[in-house]
Protein backbone atom coordinates (compact mmCIF):
# COMPACT_ATOMS: atom_id res chain seq x y z
CA UNK A 1 0.00 0.00 0.00
CA UNK A 2 1.90 3.58 -1.21
CA UNK A 3 0.73 6.08 0.99
CA UNK A 4 1.89 9.77 1.00
CA UNK A 5 3.58 11.31 3.46
CA UNK A 6 1.51 13.69 5.67
CA UNK A 7 2.77 17.81 5.21
CA UNK A 8 5.18 17.98 7.73
CA UNK A 9 5.77 14.43 8.02
CA UNK A 10 9.42 13.66 8.57
CA UNK A 11 10.22 11.59 5.34
CA UNK A 12 14.28 11.39 4.30
CA UNK A 13 16.98 9.56 5.77
CA UNK A 14 18.19 13.14 7.42
CA UNK A 15 14.68 13.45 9.47
CA UNK A 16 13.62 16.49 7.56
CA UNK A 17 10.57 17.68 7.25
CA UNK A 18 9.08 17.03 3.61
CA UNK A 19 8.03 20.63 3.11
CA UNK A 20 11.49 22.11 4.32
CA UNK A 21 13.54 19.40 1.94
CA UNK A 22 14.24 21.91 -0.71
CA UNK A 23 15.23 24.96 1.54
CA UNK A 24 17.88 22.33 3.65
CA UNK A 25 19.36 20.82 0.08
CA UNK A 26 19.84 24.40 -0.91
CA UNK A 27 21.63 25.38 2.31
CA UNK A 28 23.08 22.35 2.48
CA UNK A 29 24.90 22.60 -1.46
CA UNK A 30 25.65 26.23 -0.30
CA UNK A 31 27.37 25.29 2.75
CA UNK A 32 29.36 22.02 0.89
CA UNK A 33 30.36 24.51 -2.31
CA UNK A 34 31.71 27.39 -0.24
CA UNK A 35 33.22 24.70 2.62
CA UNK A 36 34.99 22.97 -0.82
CA UNK A 37 36.00 26.25 -1.85
CA UNK A 38 38.07 27.07 1.69
CA UNK A 39 39.52 23.53 1.72
CA UNK A 40 40.42 23.39 -2.08
CA UNK A 41 42.68 27.26 -1.40
CA UNK A 42 43.96 26.06 1.97
CA UNK A 43 45.34 22.44 0.50
CA UNK A 44 46.79 24.71 -2.81
CA UNK A 45 48.05 27.24 -0.17
CA UNK A 46 49.95 25.23 2.08
CA UNK A 47 51.13 21.75 -0.01
CA UNK A 48 54.69 21.51 -1.01
CA UNK A 49 56.03 22.69 -4.13
CA UNK A 50 57.04 19.44 -5.65
CA UNK A 51 52.92 17.69 -4.94
CA UNK A 52 51.43 17.10 -7.93
CA UNK A 53 47.58 18.06 -8.18
CA UNK A 54 46.39 14.23 -7.65
CA UNK A 55 47.99 14.66 -3.98
CA UNK A 56 46.05 18.02 -3.49
CA UNK A 57 42.91 15.87 -4.51
CA UNK A 58 43.12 13.16 -2.25
CA UNK A 59 43.79 15.61 0.65
CA UNK A 60 40.76 17.28 -0.37
CA UNK A 61 38.92 14.37 -0.04
CA UNK A 62 40.61 13.51 2.90
CA UNK A 63 39.55 16.69 4.18
CA UNK A 64 36.04 17.10 3.40
CA UNK A 65 35.06 13.32 4.18
CA UNK A 66 34.11 14.51 7.37
CA UNK A 67 33.32 17.58 6.89
CA UNK A 68 30.02 16.22 4.96
CA UNK A 69 28.26 14.85 8.15
CA UNK A 70 28.92 18.21 10.03
CA UNK A 71 27.57 20.36 7.52
CA UNK A 72 24.51 17.74 7.05
CA UNK A 73 24.11 17.85 10.69
CA UNK A 74 24.30 21.63 10.73
CA UNK A 75 21.86 21.68 8.53
CA UNK A 76 19.34 19.91 9.56
CA UNK A 77 19.65 22.31 12.97
CA UNK A 78 19.31 25.52 10.69
CA UNK A 79 16.40 24.16 9.11
CA UNK A 80 14.78 23.36 11.89
CA UNK A 81 15.68 26.76 13.61
CA UNK A 82 14.25 28.55 11.06
CA UNK A 83 11.22 26.33 10.45
CA UNK A 84 10.74 27.30 14.51
CA UNK A 85 11.33 30.67 14.15
CA UNK A 86 9.24 31.44 11.12
CA UNK A 87 6.44 29.01 12.51
CA UNK A 88 6.31 31.26 15.88
CA UNK A 89 6.63 34.27 13.82
CA UNK A 90 4.09 33.77 11.85
CA UNK A 91 1.47 32.35 14.23
CA UNK A 92 1.66 35.77 16.70
CA UNK A 93 0.96 37.95 13.30
CA UNK A 94 -2.17 35.66 12.17
CA UNK A 95 -2.83 36.26 16.27
CA UNK A 96 -2.81 39.92 16.19
CA UNK A 97 -4.54 40.04 12.95
CA UNK A 98 -7.51 37.61 14.25
CA UNK A 99 -7.48 40.28 17.50
CA UNK A 100 -7.71 43.11 15.04
CA UNK A 101 -10.33 41.94 12.92
CA UNK A 102 -12.42 40.93 16.28
CA UNK A 103 -12.20 43.95 17.31
CA UNK A 104 -13.10 45.64 14.03
CA UNK A 105 -15.92 43.46 13.99
CA UNK A 106 -17.03 44.42 17.49
CA UNK A 107 -16.83 48.43 16.53
CA UNK A 108 -18.76 48.03 13.13
CA UNK A 109 -21.40 45.82 15.30
CA UNK A 110 -21.69 48.37 17.60
CA UNK A 111 -22.08 51.29 14.94
CA UNK A 112 -24.69 48.90 13.46
CA UNK A 113 -27.10 48.91 16.18
CA UNK A 114 -26.52 52.41 17.17
CA UNK A 115 -27.59 53.18 14.02
CA UNK A 116 -30.88 50.98 14.39
CA UNK A 117 -31.77 52.56 17.75
CA UNK A 118 -31.93 55.77 16.25
CA UNK A 119 -33.61 55.31 12.72
CA UNK A 120 -36.44 53.52 15.73
CA UNK A 121 -36.18 56.27 17.42
CA UNK A 122 -36.60 59.33 15.23
CA UNK A 123 -39.87 56.62 14.15
CA UNK A 124 -41.12 57.14 16.93
CA UNK A 125 -40.38 60.53 18.09
CA UNK A 126 -41.71 61.36 14.25
CA UNK A 127 -45.18 59.28 15.43
CA UNK A 128 -45.53 60.90 18.84
CA UNK A 129 -45.64 64.22 16.95
CA UNK A 130 -48.47 63.51 14.41
CA UNK A 131 -50.13 61.99 17.46
CA UNK A 132 -50.40 58.31 15.91
CA UNK A 133 -49.65 55.52 18.55
CA UNK A 134 -46.20 53.68 17.70
CA UNK A 135 -46.22 50.23 18.79
CA UNK A 136 -43.25 48.72 16.86
CA UNK A 137 -40.52 46.87 19.07
CA UNK A 138 -37.25 48.27 19.85
CA UNK A 139 -34.23 47.09 18.34
CA UNK A 140 -33.12 43.80 19.81
CA UNK A 141 -29.65 43.95 21.70
CA UNK A 142 -27.18 40.97 20.23
CA UNK A 143 -25.93 38.96 23.16
CA UNK A 144 -22.40 38.21 23.29
CA UNK A 145 -22.86 35.44 20.79
CA UNK A 146 -23.75 37.44 17.98
CA UNK A 147 -27.01 36.15 18.74
CA UNK A 148 -30.62 38.19 19.25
Amino acid sequence: MNQEPERGQRASIWSVPEDWQKWYLALFNIQILCLLGLVCWHEVATAPADTGAIDVLIAVGSSMAGLIILVAAESIFLTDVTKMLFTMISDRYLQRQRAIGREEGHTQGFVEAHEKWEEWNKRRIVAEAAGEDFNEPPPSHPDSNGRK
